[in-house]
């Protein structure tokens, strides 16, 4: 017996086989946009299977882990036949159904052989009504991952659904995977304001340097990396859309910066200056901008930036020179950053 590979035993005369090989699948499921707490649940056999051999595999069982009232349901499977078309020989269990709890719940589909091999595949799910009008949280299945809902991130009774899968594959050359696909559902077909997406790296592998743990999208196969940064000890990224994350190291990606707050000036230091000032602020999104100083007049004496930044925390010094490279007399100067949506003013003093 290959334990490693679970297939088959024969002798050298190659008389007989054992097929101790399981069934298993993979798990997807929708919620219906249109009629509240219905989802429909697609299971994907890798192998031969039976359905009415027995009376246990031709259904789904749902259990409701968070209530002590042993409330569980079960549906009937159909099956889709040749689902991807052209011959593929690709089966698919389908079932319709109710949610109607919520918190953590546990789906069972039992897969039976020609052989009677039977193995029971279960999917964790996080099932949550989002409360309208305020800030939502919500943990995924394993509990170490975390989305946050603006309250005006909705518009209607809105329910949220994740599930976690397994990937076997390689996610990107240099790069290690570090959580299961984390698969986010909704009866809405999308968000209004951008969502948080955050985990705790407490109890991840302390070889991991917290800089270069990053956020990622799986869409058409492949994981692109999303902007991630560091806020009170979480790793963070904003989302803008359903569908699949996950969590990966790379080793090799720029250090993840602090969460950039508002817009504007964070500090001017110090202050008074001769002949340095350090100036730090933050984009509060992807943004063409503008840092500019003036004197009292409202002369422009100099522009330290104008270009289009990504969203995130800066430092820039100023060393007292006007545009002709003279340095500035002592007195009171302004520095003002623009997006041309808002802008930001701090008054500051050189002194000689």
């Amino acid at each position: 017996f290959d334990e490693d590979n679970g297939l088959i035993s024969y002798n050298d005369s190659q008389l007989f086989n054992f097929d101790i090989q399981y069934t298993k699948g993979v798990f997807q499921f929708l919620l219906n946009e249109y009629f509240i707490d219905h989802y429909d649940m697609y299971f994907i056999p890798n192998d031969e299977y039976v359905l009415e051999q027995n009376e246990y595999e031709n259904d789904v069982y749902i259990e409701y882990i968070d209530y002590n009232d042993d409330f569980n349901e079960q549906e009937t499977i159909e099956v889709f036949e040749d689902a991807n078309g052209s011959n593929s020989n690709v089966d698919v269990f389908h079932t319709v159904g109710n949610l109607d709890k919520f918190g953590n719940i546990i789906m069972y589909v039992i897969t039976v052989d020609e052989q009677g091999n039977t193995f029971i595949n279960n999917s964790d799910l996080f099932y949550e009504f989002v409360h309208p009008n305020q800030i939502n949280n919500i943990n995924t299945p394993s509990e170490n991952i975390f989305l946050k809902f603006d309250e005006d991130a909705f518009e209607g009774e809105t329910r949220v659904l994740i599930y976690e899968q397994e990937y076997d594959g390689d996610p990107l050359r240099g790069t290690s995977l570090i959580s299961n696909l984390i698969n986010i559902q909704s009866n809405q077909p999308n968000f209004n304001s951008d969502a948080l997406i955050y985990l705790d790296p407490k109890d991840l592998n302390p070889e991991y340097d917290t800089r270069k743990i990053k956020f990622s999208k799986f869409e058409n196969n492949e994981f692109v990396e999303l902007q991630t940064y560091i806020d009170a000890g979480n790793i963070i990224s904003e989302i803008d859309r359903f569908g699949t994350y996950a969590v990966i190291y790379n080793p090799n990606s720029s250090e993840n910066s602090t969460l950039p707050r508002d817009f504007g000036i964070n500090s001017c230091y110090p202050n008074p200056f001769n002949p340095t000032i350090s100036i730090a602020y933050s984009l509060d999104s992807d943004t063409n901008m503008k840092l500019s100083l003036y004197n009292i007049l409202g002369q422009e004496v100099n522009v330290l930036e104008n270009q289009f930044k990504l969203k995130g925390d800066y430092i820039i010094n100023w060393n007292g020179l006007n545009k002709e490279g003279s340095l500035m007399p002592s007195g009171v100067y302004f520095i003002e950053i623009n997006n041309f949506k808002s802008k930001d003013v701090r008054k500051v003093t050189l002194l000689k």
